[in-house]
Protein backbone atom coordinates (compact mmCIF):
# COMPACT_ATOMS: atom_id res chain seq x y z
CA UNK A 1 0.00 0.00 0.00
CA UNK A 2 2.83 2.39 0.93
CA UNK A 3 4.56 1.68 -2.37
CA UNK A 4 1.38 2.48 -4.29
CA UNK A 5 1.04 5.79 -2.46
CA UNK A 6 4.69 6.64 -3.13
CA UNK A 7 4.24 5.81 -6.83
CA UNK A 8 1.14 8.01 -7.03
CA UNK A 9 2.86 10.91 -5.29
CA UNK A 10 5.93 10.59 -7.49
CA UNK A 11 3.85 10.46 -10.66
CA UNK A 12 1.92 13.54 -9.53
CA UNK A 13 5.09 15.45 -8.73
CA UNK A 14 6.69 14.38 -12.02
CA UNK A 15 3.63 15.50 -13.97
CA UNK A 16 3.67 18.85 -12.21
CA UNK A 17 7.38 19.27 -12.93
CA UNK A 18 6.78 18.73 -16.66
CA UNK A 19 9.90 19.87 -18.51
CA UNK A 20 11.19 21.91 -15.62
CA UNK A 21 14.65 21.01 -14.40
CA UNK A 22 14.67 19.45 -10.92
CA UNK A 23 17.09 22.12 -9.72
CA UNK A 24 14.45 24.78 -10.44
CA UNK A 25 11.48 22.73 -9.33
CA UNK A 26 12.83 22.15 -5.83
CA UNK A 27 12.95 25.87 -5.05
CA UNK A 28 9.22 26.17 -5.63
CA UNK A 29 7.91 23.04 -3.95
CA UNK A 30 10.37 22.13 -1.20
CA UNK A 31 9.83 25.39 0.67
CA UNK A 32 6.08 24.80 0.71
CA UNK A 33 6.56 21.20 1.85
CA UNK A 34 8.86 22.35 4.66
CA UNK A 35 6.27 24.87 5.86
CA UNK A 36 3.68 22.10 5.80
CA UNK A 37 5.98 19.89 7.89
CA UNK A 38 6.52 22.64 10.49
CA UNK A 39 2.78 23.31 10.66
CA UNK A 40 1.95 19.62 11.09
CA UNK A 41 4.60 19.29 13.82
CA UNK A 42 3.04 22.19 15.70
CA UNK A 43 -0.44 20.70 15.34
CA UNK A 44 0.85 17.39 16.71
CA UNK A 45 2.45 19.11 19.71
CA UNK A 46 -0.74 21.09 20.35
CA UNK A 47 -2.81 17.88 20.31
CA UNK A 48 -0.47 16.34 22.88
CA UNK A 49 -0.87 19.41 25.11
CA UNK A 50 -4.66 19.18 24.84
CA UNK A 51 -4.48 15.56 26.00
CA UNK A 52 -2.31 16.51 28.96
CA UNK A 53 -4.60 19.37 29.95
CA UNK A 54 -7.54 16.94 29.96
CA UNK A 55 -5.78 14.14 31.90
CA UNK A 56 -6.56 14.36 35.66
CA UNK A 57 -3.38 12.40 36.42
CA UNK A 58 -1.11 14.78 34.56
CA UNK A 59 0.62 17.75 36.20
CA UNK A 60 -0.67 19.93 33.33
CA UNK A 61 -4.31 19.06 34.09
CA UNK A 62 -6.78 21.96 34.03
CA UNK A 63 -10.22 21.15 35.37
CA UNK A 64 -12.22 23.75 33.48
CA UNK A 65 -12.62 22.89 29.77
CA UNK A 66 -13.03 26.50 28.68
CA UNK A 67 -9.79 27.40 30.40
CA UNK A 68 -8.01 24.56 28.58
CA UNK A 69 -9.10 26.07 25.30
CA UNK A 70 -8.04 29.58 26.28
CA UNK A 71 -4.72 28.37 27.60
CA UNK A 72 -3.77 27.38 24.07
CA UNK A 73 -4.54 30.79 22.64
CA UNK A 74 -1.25 32.38 23.69
CA UNK A 75 2.25 30.99 24.16
CA UNK A 76 5.54 32.72 24.91
CA UNK A 77 5.45 35.94 22.96
CA UNK A 78 2.91 34.68 20.44
CA UNK A 79 -0.84 34.75 19.79
CA UNK A 80 -1.68 31.24 18.62
CA UNK A 81 -5.31 31.80 17.79
CA UNK A 82 -7.82 34.64 17.58
CA UNK A 83 -11.56 34.02 17.83
CA UNK A 84 -13.72 36.35 15.74
CA UNK A 85 -17.19 37.48 16.80
CA UNK A 86 -19.79 39.85 15.37
CA UNK A 87 -20.20 43.04 17.35
CA UNK A 88 -22.81 42.57 20.06
CA UNK A 89 -22.47 38.77 20.29
CA UNK A 90 -18.95 38.61 21.72
CA UNK A 91 -18.63 36.64 25.00
CA UNK A 92 -18.86 38.53 28.28
CA UNK A 93 -15.23 37.69 29.09
CA UNK A 94 -14.06 39.90 26.18
CA UNK A 95 -13.28 43.01 28.20
CA UNK A 96 -10.09 44.88 27.31
CA UNK A 97 -9.36 46.53 23.97
CA UNK A 98 -5.65 46.36 23.21
CA UNK A 99 -3.43 49.19 22.04
CA UNK A 100 0.08 49.38 20.60
CA UNK A 101 2.65 48.53 23.27
CA UNK A 102 0.29 46.73 25.67
CA UNK A 103 1.76 43.74 27.52
CA UNK A 104 -0.65 40.82 27.92
CA UNK A 105 -0.01 38.03 30.45
CA UNK A 106 -2.22 35.04 31.19
CA UNK A 107 -3.37 35.05 34.81
CA UNK A 108 -4.03 31.29 34.73
CA UNK A 109 -0.92 29.25 35.58
CA UNK A 110 1.20 32.34 34.88
CA UNK A 111 4.48 30.52 35.48
CA UNK A 112 3.96 28.70 32.16
CA UNK A 113 4.70 31.92 30.36
CA UNK A 114 1.66 32.64 28.21
CA UNK A 115 2.19 36.28 27.21
CA UNK A 116 2.67 38.58 24.23
CA UNK A 117 3.42 42.16 23.30
CA UNK A 118 0.73 43.92 21.27
CA UNK A 119 2.57 45.74 18.50
CA UNK A 120 0.46 47.57 15.91
CA UNK A 121 -2.56 45.79 17.35
CA UNK A 122 -5.71 45.66 15.24
CA UNK A 123 -8.34 48.16 16.35
CA UNK A 124 -10.75 45.32 17.19
CA UNK A 125 -8.29 43.12 19.14
CA UNK A 126 -9.70 42.42 22.60
CA UNK A 127 -8.29 40.39 25.49
CA UNK A 128 -10.50 38.27 27.71
CA UNK A 129 -10.68 38.39 31.49
CA UNK A 130 -8.22 35.49 31.63
CA UNK A 131 -5.42 37.91 30.77
CA UNK A 132 -3.85 40.82 32.63
CA UNK A 133 -3.15 43.82 30.38
CA UNK A 134 -0.48 46.38 31.26
CA UNK A 135 -0.16 49.70 29.42
CA UNK A 136 3.15 51.53 29.92
CA UNK A 137 2.88 55.25 30.61
CA UNK A 138 6.19 56.43 32.08
CA UNK A 139 8.59 53.85 30.61
CA UNK A 140 9.04 52.39 27.10
CA UNK A 141 7.00 49.26 26.40
CA UNK A 142 10.22 47.36 25.67
CA UNK A 143 11.51 47.86 29.22
CA UNK A 144 8.23 46.91 30.88
CA UNK A 145 7.67 43.92 28.59
CA UNK A 146 11.08 42.38 29.21
CA UNK A 147 10.81 43.00 32.96
CA UNK A 148 7.31 41.52 33.34
CA UNK A 149 8.07 38.43 31.22
CA UNK A 150 11.45 37.58 32.70
CA UNK A 151 11.70 33.92 33.80
CA UNK A 152 12.23 34.89 37.44
CA UNK A 153 9.14 37.08 37.32
CA UNK A 154 7.07 34.26 35.82
CA UNK A 155 8.21 31.95 38.61
CA UNK A 156 7.19 34.60 41.13
CA UNK A 157 3.73 34.88 39.57
CA UNK A 158 3.33 31.11 39.79
CA UNK A 159 4.15 31.11 43.49
CA UNK A 160 1.55 33.82 44.13
CA UNK A 161 -1.21 32.03 42.21
CA UNK A 162 -4.17 30.76 44.23
CA UNK A 163 -6.13 27.54 43.66
CA UNK A 164 -5.11 23.90 43.38
CA UNK A 165 -6.75 22.65 40.17
CA UNK A 166 -7.11 26.16 38.72
CA UNK A 167 -4.18 28.29 39.99
CA UNK A 168 -4.57 31.91 38.95
CA UNK A 169 -3.04 35.21 39.98
CA UNK A 170 -4.79 38.51 40.61
CA UNK A 171 -3.61 41.28 38.29
CA UNK A 172 -3.04 43.55 41.28
CA UNK A 173 -0.21 41.28 42.46
CA UNK A 174 1.72 42.28 39.34
CA UNK A 175 0.59 45.90 39.02
CA UNK A 176 1.50 46.68 42.64
CA UNK A 177 5.07 45.40 42.36
CA UNK A 178 7.85 47.89 42.94
CA UNK A 179 10.68 48.18 40.44
CA UNK A 180 13.73 50.36 39.94
CA UNK A 181 13.38 52.60 36.88
CA UNK A 182 16.64 53.67 35.22
CA UNK A 183 17.38 57.22 34.15
CA UNK A 184 15.61 58.52 31.06
CA UNK A 185 18.73 58.41 28.88
CA UNK A 186 19.33 54.77 29.80
CA UNK A 187 15.70 53.89 29.08
CA UNK A 188 15.91 55.68 25.74
CA UNK A 189 19.10 53.87 24.80
CA UNK A 190 17.63 50.51 25.88
CA UNK A 191 14.49 51.09 23.83
CA UNK A 192 16.48 52.12 20.75
CA UNK A 193 18.22 48.74 20.85
CA UNK A 194 15.37 46.43 21.84
CA UNK A 195 12.41 47.98 20.00
CA UNK A 196 13.70 47.11 16.50
CA UNK A 197 14.33 43.52 17.65
CA UNK A 198 10.85 43.18 19.13
CA UNK A 199 9.27 44.75 16.04
CA UNK A 200 11.25 42.50 13.70
CA UNK A 201 10.20 39.45 15.70
CA UNK A 202 6.54 40.49 15.49
CA UNK A 203 6.83 41.11 11.74
CA UNK A 204 8.48 37.72 11.22
CA UNK A 205 5.62 36.02 13.06
CA UNK A 206 3.04 37.84 10.93
CA UNK A 207 4.91 36.93 7.74
CA UNK A 208 5.08 33.32 8.88
CA UNK A 209 1.31 33.28 9.36
CA UNK A 210 0.83 34.75 5.87
CA UNK A 211 3.19 32.18 4.36
CA UNK A 212 1.08 29.43 5.93
CA UNK A 213 -2.01 30.89 4.26
CA UNK A 214 -0.21 31.07 0.91
CA UNK A 215 1.14 27.53 1.33
CA UNK A 216 -2.27 26.07 2.10
CA UNK A 217 -3.71 27.86 -0.90
CA UNK A 218 -0.98 27.10 -3.45
CA UNK A 219 0.28 23.63 -2.57
CA UNK A 220 -2.96 21.73 -3.43
CA UNK A 221 -3.24 23.68 -6.70
CA UNK A 222 0.38 22.99 -7.64
CA UNK A 223 0.07 19.27 -6.93
CA UNK A 224 -3.24 18.98 -8.79
CA UNK A 225 -1.86 20.91 -11.76
CA UNK A 226 -4.50 23.63 -11.58
CA UNK A 227 -1.74 26.25 -11.65
CA UNK A 228 1.73 26.16 -13.16
CA UNK A 229 5.02 27.22 -11.65
CA UNK A 230 5.12 30.12 -14.09
CA UNK A 231 8.84 30.01 -14.83
CA UNK A 232 10.02 31.26 -18.21
CA UNK A 233 12.41 28.65 -19.65
CA UNK A 234 13.13 30.53 -22.89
Amino acid sequence: MDNEIKKTLWATADKLRSNMDAAEYKHIVLGLIFLKYVSDSFAEHRAKLEERFADPNDEYFIEDHETRAKDLEVSKGTINNVSTYEKGVEPSRAKRKLSHGDIVISTVRPDRGSYFLALNAATNLIASTGFAVFTPHTVPFSFLYIFLTDEEQLTFYGKRADGAAYPAINQSVISEMELVIPADEILSSFHSITEPILSKTANNLREGEWLCVVRDSLLPRLISGRISAGLDRS
